[in-house]
């Protein structure tokens, strides 16, 4: 290691549960590191998403380039060399509106694409030319830094959110999608199967969620909640008449179908977002899910923090609530071993708070995690932060891409021996 290099420390924590102390191993990180995305001073780098869009083994990274001043966005690649250097490459030279986006390999051909959900295209997306409609579009690398459109379908105008999965154990990567119309009118909240046929081709298929009228669902996360070894799916909304976030889980058949939806677990504040993995190694997904304050009649309970709760799954299904740690405004969230342990670490970004943006909590096992660190970001100004896990190539512990309304990313290299 360089002896010039600056360095933070991720503080080890002990924590006693029971008569067994555990310690998670201390993490180090170079000091941040700017990475351009080729966005303008007035433009924003943000939701880096991590992926190998050509194979070579070093992680590149898919970033969304927004301009609020149009409301738009350019989706850029950042090309890398596997020690923290990137090259930018256009996904599309036109500008977008992107409600979400995912990375996979679609056909098979060892090298990631994209998948995106536009909302309301407003005659700007290339593959949507008709305002008011929206539109799942599959863009596929060839290796070389280009990308081609390779299926376009219809979706509901308004926002969509969606989760990657193989929902009929074919092989083949499907994506779940979850939109909220425009209008806010369903019976009850429609949700998307694009199965995937091979090739970069999907066919779309529909079923409920939630059995709740005129309500979104926003956020879905996809595991096996039950460990009967197919896929499901878990979806949060919000209750009509209070701020409970409500989390139903729909069982799969391992066919592309799912039973009736059921509530799983409800809680007494307004979730940002939610994360599926097997926290306590039982053979079920669980989920984490970052949580507003607890609430009352709609209003804080005083003296209430922010929290990130882990909730582990039963055999049916259902949800409990293990434990939480508390957070400064945790909009964005990630899972990842940092430290190289085998256990979860999680890591989260919010708005600023006082000088910080950014906390790390090393996974005690079960579900549980230490005390909070913050890391050395810059705060951010806004509410399009995110943050992704990866190692920069394999073989190398899980760097840290971060985004915080600037036109720049900050990545920080894990240097944990």
């Amino acid at each position: 290691m360089n002896s010039k290099t600056p360095l933070y420390f991720v503080t080890a924590c002990i924590a006693a549960l029971g008569t067994a102390r555990l310690q998670a191993q201390a993490v180090t990180f170079e000091a941040p590191k700017q990475i351009s995305a080729g966005a303008t001073s007035s433009q924003m780098a943000i939701h880096p998403l991590a992926g190998d869009f050509n194979g070579d083994g070093k992680t590149d990274y898919l970033v969304e380039v927004f301009d609020p001043a149009h409301g738009n966005s350019y989706l850029r690649v950042l090309m890398g060399n596997g020690n923290g250097g990137f090259s930018i490459l256009s996904v599309t030279d036109r500008p977008v509106l992107v409600d979400n986006f995912f990375v996979a390999d679609v056909n098979g051909d060892g090298k990631d694409d994209i998948v995106t959900l536009h909302g309301d295209c407003d005659g700007l997306v290339p593959s949507c030319q008709n305002p008011g409609v929206s539109a799942f579009t599959v863009y596929l690398s060839d290796g070389n830094g280009h990308f081609t459109v390779s299926d376009v379908l219809p979706l509901p105008v308004g926002y969509a959110t969606g989760v990657l999965g193989d929902f009929n154990k074919d092989g083949k990567i499907d994506v779940a999608v979850s939109p909220c119309p425009q209008d806010l009118v369903y019976d009850a909240p429609v949700q998307q199967l694009f199965t995937n046929k091979g090739g970069g081709a999907f066919v779309a298929s529909s079923f409920v969620a939630i059995p709740q009228s005129s309500a979104c669902t926003f956020g879905i996360a996809a595991g096996d909640f039950n460990g009967d070894g197919d896929s499901d799916l878990a979806v949060f909304t919000y209750a009509t008449n209070s701020n409970d976030t409500l989390i139903y889980t729909l069982l799969g058949h391992g066919d592309g179908s799912f039973a009736a939806p059921k509530l799983a677990y409800s809680v007494d504040s307004e979730a940002f977002s939610m994360l599926a993995s097997d926290l306590n190694r039982d053979g079920k997904t669980d989920l984490i899910v970052s949580l507003d304050p607890k609430t009352v009649n709609n209003q804080f309970v005083p003296g209430a923090q922010y929290r990130v709760a882990s909730l582990l799954s039963k055999a049916n299904g259902d949800l409990y609530w293990d434990s939480a740690v508390y957070a400064p405004y945790p909009l964005a969230i990630d899972l990842s071993d940092l430290n190289g342990d085998g256990k979860q670490d999680l890591v989260d970004f919010g708005l600023a708070v006082a000088s910080e943006s950014g906390n790390a909590y090393l996974g005690l096992g079960g579900g549980k995690f230490g005390s909070r660190t913050s890391l050395d970001i810059s705060p951010s100004g806004g509410q399009f932060g995110g943050v992704a896990a990866a190692p920069l190539a394999r073989g190398k512990r899980q760097s840290l891409m971060i985004s915080n309304n600037r036109p720049t990313l900050e990545l920080l290299v894990n240097t944990t021996k």
